[in-house]
């Protein structure tokens, strides 16, 4: 987070900067009344957008360059007057076909250049208000939840293999990390602490409930479309009866999932011991559900 505090700053004093020069430049004087107008509004949005600091974050390039719009859909300077002024379209279009380009490489765009004289502001103005992005990583806190449902086989001291079902859910908090490296490199990952209760049946023994507290561990370098993790925690069986019975113990094990597409699904294998009134139990078994 200082990384990302430090970068926030930078960018905040570059634009201030370019603000007050522009601001002090006798160039307006000598334009229009209405083109007037229009340039002091345009910078009253340039304000606006320096206190708003929701300055876009460059994490596909290997050099610190501008980026119009980011993957989180955060707007460059220059982006944000545009999209203040009505101009949604071209900035949809710069940052499809040129989105890592500075100002004066699109200078000889006709929309943007009819756009600047409109609001009677220079190109090497624009060029001085728009910034370089460096890498850095910001994090945030989201709550997290998930269905799962599975089937296990199990190996226990008395009674040899069974078949084991079930299905619950987990609930909780995950931090995200986002951002990129100073050599230019993706970095995604999270850290997730969640509750989960699931309802298990074991072939000709009968169900039982089992309540654990799990932590999930995305390492960094994940792709943001899908996460690879680990997974595990202390494990309680809480059963009435001695079939199967109530017991202690522990899980562990992978999946890897598509929490960012419009199905979310996620794939684990897991791995469980549990001790039960005087005989231990060992499952193994693949999961599959949906996460958020």
């Amino acid at each position: 987070m200082l990384r990302a505090e430090r970068e926030r700053a930078r960018v905040r004093a570059h634009l201030e900067s370019a603000l007050e020069v522009t601001s002090a430049s006798t160039s307006g004087l000598r334009l229009p009344r209405r083109v007037r107008a229009r340039r002091e509004r345009l910078l009253a949005h340039l304000g606006a957008y320096i206190d708003a600091e929701r300055y876009p974050v460059n994490d596909v390039s290997r050099e610190p360059t501008p980026i119009f719009v980011d993957r989180r859909g955060h707007r460059c300077a220059v982006a944000a007057l545009l999209e203040a002024t009505g101009e949604d379209a071209l900035v949809e279009r710069i940052a499809e076909r040129q989105n890592l380009a500075r100002v004066r490489a699109l200078a000889d765009d006709p929309a943007l250049v009819d756009w600047l004289a409109h609001h009677g502001l220079g190109a090497h103005e624009a060029a001085r208000i728009q910034p370089a992005y460096h890498a850095h990583l910001e994090a945030d806190w989201k709550p997290t939840a998930s269905l799962v449902a599975g089937a296990h086989v199990a190996a226990t001291e008395t009674v040899g293999a069974e078949g084991v079902g079930l299905a619950g859910a987990r609930l909780g908090v995950r931090r995200n990390v986002h951002g990129s490296t100073d050599s230019g490199n993706s970095v995604y990952g999270s850290v997730a602490f969640v509750a989960e209760y699931t309802r298990v049946a074991v072939a000709q023994r009968g169900g039982t409930h089992h309540v654990s507290l799990l932590l999930q561990w995305e390492p960094h370098g994940n792709s943001r479309d899908v996460q690879w993790y680990l997974l595990g925690g202390p494990l309680a069986s809480l059963d009435a009866d001695d079939r199967p019975g109530s017991g202690f113990g522990a899980q562990a094990g992978a999946g890897f999932s598509f929490r960012r597409r419009s199905v979310p699904l996620l794939f684990e294998l897991v791995g469980q011991g549990i001790g039960q009134r005087g005989y231990a139990t060992a499952r193994i078994g693949l999961q599959l559900g949906v996460v958020w």
